[in-house]
């Protein structure tokens, strides 16, 4: 990982091969490696401390919750574009 400080979330893919990370002091970084660990895709810094992919593997949801303003994206996993974001007012 390129970036020092915890690591905030963790998410595996439905198939096994990928899993996506959230880490690094804040702003922190969402990276999805393969089964050996080597880079597939960056997602940036952000205010962020959740991952979540869907149970068909094909969208992630990466977000700040709790403690952290609630701003989320909703990306595609095999394309690491943006597909939507959303700020909550609570």
């Amino acid at each position: 990982m390129t970036k020092s400080g915890n690591i905030h979330s963790v998410s595996w893919c439905p198939n096994g091969q990928e899993f996506f990370v959230v880490y690094g002091t804040m702003p922190s970084k969402a990276t999805m490696f393969n089964h050996k660990c080597e880079v597939v895709s960056e997602f940036g810094e952000g205010a962020r401390n959740t991952v979540i992919v869907n149970p068909v593997g094909n969208i992630v949801l990466i977000g700040g919750f709790g403690n952290i303003s609630p701003r989320y994206e909703v990306r595609s996993r095999k394309f690491p574009r943006f597909v939507s974001a959303r700020w909550l007012n609570l």
